[in-house]
């Protein structure tokens, strides 16, 4: 297949490349792509639609990782939000980011988006501002320095910059990962957030995300979910770039708090002084996929309680009805 270099640039923390290939653009850090229009934006949309629509005021996002600038690009959809903070430590990611404007739009034009380059660990650590909403879409965890956004620590000082009622929602792969890899890194995010649920972000791919609350878990409004869906917000998609209706939205949850404790189980958990995922990672490239299988298998199990004991024997007569019978945490309850 015939590719188009569109970018490239050799920069002292990565090299970054953009192609176009198939009608698609590509963005590449190290030769490893990292993000695009084509099945990764189902990724890059969903990780700021769950987040937006769950909270129920979000008026204040930090963005770790610009990447193509999708995330952001949804995030800035939804109208009550006034204020989006985006770290990007490579300035090469921010010229590349220019070949992306035909899906996002040109971003500096939006009042409410503020760029830093920089450091996104050092501004959580030692940064000033507060947010209602933390979206983390660190890259691969076998890629160098990417280990440290998934530390206890780094977690901790994430919590503390979360508003009253804020949540943090962090991206995990779930191919080329060890199953006991994976629960090293559910474990770890639970032990800072007991509140806490797993997303697969979609049926055929291998993302994952863990959605974190500050204080309690906040239940679904179906009124929220129905306005995010109406709204030019409602960014998420699926592979055939069809915007996915709520009730298919709800059917990406996998665990909530209760179950993702028992599937985590206990033990050790990732430190700044035992970053044991650095090294893990690179091992579990070469090892079999065994949280596809996992996840799969439990995906089937709870769409069939769905199916077969929550949906009333006649037909739902709207959206909402539908949606009210899925209810969301009863699905998903561990009993």
């Amino acid at each position: 297949m015939e590719q188009e270099l569109l970018y490239y640039r050799d920069g002292a923390g990565a090299t970054v490349s953009v192609f176009r290939s198939d009608g698609e653009t590509f963005f590449a850090v190290d030769g490893k792509v990292d993000g695009s229009t084509s099945f990764d934006i189902n990724t890059e949309a969903f990780i700021a639609d769950l987040p937006m629509s769950f909270h129920p005021d979000p008026r204040t996002v930090l963005v770790i990782g610009l990447g193509t600038g999708i995330t952001a690009a949804t995030a800035l959809r939804y109208p009550e939000l006034q204020d989006l903070h985006c770290i990007e430590i490579l300035p090469e990611v921010v010229e590349a980011q220019i070949f992306f404007r035909g899906v996002t739009g040109n971003l500096s034009e939006d009042s409410r988006f503020r760029l830093t380059v920089g450091d996104g660990r050092a501004e959580v650590l030692h940064g000033s501002g507060t947010y209602d909403v933390i979206i983390n879409e660190p890259s691969n965890p076998w890629m160098g320095g990417t280990a440290r956004l998934f530390t206890r620590e780094y977690l901790e000082a994430c919590k503390k910059k979360l508003n009253q009622d804020g949540l943090i929602i962090h991206w995990v792969q779930g191919y080329d990962l060890n199953v006991d890899t994976f629960r090293l890194v559910v474990r770890t995010f639970q032990s800072v957030f007991p509140m806490s649920q797993l997303w697969r972000v979609s049926f055929s791919g291998g993302d994952f995300v863990l959605l974190g609350w500050k204080d309690q878990e906040v239940s679904w409004s179906l009124e929220r979910l129905q306005q995010a869906s109406e709204n030019p917000g409602w960014y998420t998609h699926d592979l055939k770039k069809r915007r996915i209706t709520p009730v298919e939205f709800l059917k990406r949850g996998i665990f909530s708090s209760g179950a993702i404790g028992r599937f985590a189980g206990g033990g050790e958990v990732i430190t700044d002084t035992l970053s044991q995922l650095e090294f893990i990672a690179p091992i579990d490239l070469y090892d079999s996929n065994e949280v596809e299988l996992l996840m799969h298998w439990r995906h089937i199990l709870m769409v069939s309680r769905l199916i077969f004991l929550r949906l009333p024997e006649r037909r739902p007569r709207s959206c909402t009805e539908s949606l009210r019978n899925m209810q969301y945490f009863g699905a998903l309850s561990p009993n």
